[in-house]
């Protein structure tokens, strides 16, 4: 949905959900490896060379753009677990913006359970693996969140659904973008968007997906269990709560 937002405007073009920072990641871990840099994003992410890290950034642009160009200004890249690496994102793209969608975990669990991926994400085939997944990318987030400041936004997708004009507002100011009222309809984007949700995302902004949870309290109790309870879920909610104003 936030993909199709930011599609909307004039100065926005999109590569869709790329693979090209996990395998920039791949390629820059094995010279890093080759060298005695360490394998952890924070080891070696200040001790690459000027001319490594160019190099890095011309395979992931060739990665993602392929033989295709754009003129657009800003560029979206929205592959879901590239949230894992965004410290090799930022040392790579000093000037991006980084968006975190922050939406119910159960809901969001829900909709990995009864999604049918073509290939990948295996780890959405048991609730216990989803919910160590679904960890780990908030741990990730939270980690992130402190490291890089005012280049990361976290959005609650409840507050963006709820009450879309100021959320969507601050959106584009994030992205470096003016306001352009077509934003506020991403259901009426032309452009080309490839994802597992694709039916939802062609819908005018709507409130029908939240909580859609509860009708399944029972059968996600194993995925309540792995996340760590009414204890984390609570946590999760009052940090949620706390991006509805920003």
């Amino acid at each position: 949905m936030v993909e199709n937002i930011l599609l909307r405007h004039s100065k926005v073009d999109s590569i869709g959900e790329s693979e090209a920072l996990k395998q920039t990641l791949y390629a820059v871990r094995a010279q890093c490896i080759s060298r005695g840099l360490g394998q952890g994003y924070w080891d070696w992410a200040g001790l690459l060379e000027p001319q490594e890290r160019e190099s890095f950034r011309q395979l992931y642009f060739q990665r993602a753009f392929h033989a295709r160009s754009s003129e657009a200004p800003v560029i979206v890249d929205k592959m879901p677990l590239n949230c894992l690496a965004l410290g090799l994102a930022q040392h790579l793209l000093p000037d991006a913006r980084f968006v975190f969608m922050s939406r119910h975990p159960l809901d969001t669990g829900l909709s990995n359970i009864m999604a049918d991926f073509a290939r990948g994400n295996a780890f959405t085939r048991r609730m216990d693996w989803l919910g160590e997944m679904t960890r780990l990318v908030y741990d990730s987030a939270w980690d992130y969140q402190d490291k890089l400041g005012d280049q990361f936004r976290a959005q609650s997708y409840c507050a963006l659904v709820s009450d879309p004009q100021p959320q969507i507002a601050r959106l584009l100011e994030h992205s470096g973008l003016e306001w352009e009222e077509s934003c506020l309809s991403p259901e009426k984007s032309s452009k080309a968007v490839v994802t597992a949700s694709l039916v939802q995302v062609r819908k005018k902004i709507n409130t029908a997906a939240l909580d859609k949870w509860k009708s399944f309290s029972a059968q996600l109790e194993p995925l309540k269990v792995s996340l760590g309870g009414d204890e984390w879920i609570a946590e999760w909610e009052n940090w949620d709560h706390t991006l509805h104003g920003g």
